[in-house]
């Protein structure tokens, strides 16, 4: 599952969730029934991240900075 939220151009805040089922054993079952239950015997391997990418405008901020000092 995957969620996006763009609040401004070029910002951006993303989270994902990602479930899967992982072993580590590289052998194969020969017969189906018994490869499924080593893959269901196997817990779930759950992933949540979230990634916030803000762009920031130095002009703009350099500009609002030079007003607030020419106030003074």
């Amino acid at each position: 599952m995957q969620y996006r939220w763009v609040f401004l151009p070029g910002s951006e805040i993303n989270v994902v969730w990602k479930n899967s089922i992982f072993t580590a054993d590289n052998a194969v079952q020969e017969l189906y029934w018994m490869n499924l239950r080593n893959t269901l015997d196997n817990g779930p391997v759950n992933s949540f991240s979230l990634k916030l990418i803000y762009w920031l405008d130095y002009a703009a901020l350099a500009k609002k900075l030079k007003q607030k000092e020419s106030k003074k």
